[in-house]
Formats: structure tokens, C-alpha cells, sequence
């Protein structure tokens, strides 16, 4: 197996989808503790009060979304959720996640963030960032909704790919006959 090294690529078809990738196969192929910076426009979206979906995988292997608040939290993702909430469980199992988010004013003006589950973070911490994503989001200092009993974790997602697709996305070389390989291709979309 060749050492690790670090390949600068794109990570999508704009300019907000720049990042690095860690390969560790002969073949180039990508592993799954790729570094992806998120920077420009994909950082905007994130710091501004948009509206995720996250994708977790249940025990039985089955997808299950959540429309969720994010934010960063130094160079990670983060969400906030219930201890005890199907997204939080599956997590703990499989920490492997891909957040979506699509400009409202252009569908397909979209975004996809994969990663991992790095770290979950409970109480006073938990509850602070909960605070914080309900100023964000709706301009209340403590978040109304919280039951008697129910305990907050924030998740911190550390990006293993970030894409940013503008228009129709582009097949993946090779899989359309006539079509050629793109070598400068650097991240396989979709």
C-alpha cells in the first residue's frame, strides 16, 4: 500500500467545492478519512440560517433524513439533537453522514457534505449550542421546545467530501458510452 498523501482536488463543479483528499490505495482510489476545508460559499451557507437534510443509515441498513439547524463549530459540522432520537442512534452505530442543503432561489444551485461522526458532546456544552442555532434560527435566546427530561447533544461532523453542483450534474467518466474520461477529473460526482 502506498503512504498517505495529500491531493489537492476539486471537490465539484464550482469553486465553493475545493478541498483535499487522502488517498491511500496504489490506485489512487479515495479513503474514508479525507480532509475537505469548507471555505467560500459553501461556509456562507453554513453560517447562515439554512435549512440540512441529514442522512443517517438505520440498523436495517434503510436511509433516514432529518431537516436540521447547523452551523460550524471550529473546523467540523455541527448539529444539535435528542439524546434518544432515531438520527442520534444511528449515528452512535454508523457515524457516517452526508448533509444536503439547495438554494431556495435556485434548486439547483445545491450542496452536498459527507463526513463522520467525530465526536458527540453532551449538557451545559450541548445546551449552549442548542442556544446558540435557536438565536440563529429564529431569534430567541433559549431554544422554546425543550420537554422535561430531554437531554441535548451537539455532533460534531468532521467533512470527508464537499460538493457544490450548479445545474444538471455531470455523469461520472466512463459511465456513458462516447463519452471520455475527463482526466482532470479529480472527485467522481454522485
Amino acid at each position: 500500500m502506498a503512504e498517505d498523501q495529500l491531493v489537492a482536488g476539486r471537490c465539484g463543479d464550482q469553486d465553493g467545492g475545493q478541498g483535499l483528499v487522502r488517498t491511500s490505495r496504489t490506485d489512487g482510489s479515495k479513503v474514508a478519512s479525507a480532509v475537505s476545508r469548507i471555505e467560500g460559499h459553501i461556509r456562507e451557507r453554513l453560517l447562515a440560517p439554512n435549512f440540512w437534510h441529514l442522512a443517517t443509515v438505520g440498523a436495517d441498513g434503510s436511509p433516514q433524513i432529518s431537516p436540521m439547524w447547523a452551523d460550524l463549530e471550529d473546523e467540523y459540522v455541527m448539529v444539535n439533537t435528542s439524546m434518544g432520537r432515531v438520527k442520534e442512534e444511528n449515528l452512535r452505530r454508523n457515524p457516517f453522514v452526508s448533509l444536503s442543503h439547495h438554494d431556495v432561489e435556485n434548486p439547483y444551485d445545491r450542496v452536498e457534505i459527507r463526513g463522520r461522526v467525530v465526536r458527540f458532546v453532551e449538557g451545559e456544552v450541548a445546551e449552549r449550542a442548542m442556544d446558540r442555532l435557536t438565536q440563529k434560527y429564529i431569534g430567541e435566546d433559549r431554544y422554546p421546545w425543550l420537554l422535561p427530561g430531554e437531554r441535548r447533544v451537539m455532533i460534531l461532523i468532521e467533512p470527508t467530501r464537499v460538493r457544490h453542483v450548479v445545474g444538471v450534474e455531470k455523469f461520472r467518466p466512463g459511465v456513458l458510452p462516447g463519452i471520455p474520461d475527463a482526466p482532470e477529473a479529480s472527485e467522481p460526482a454522485g
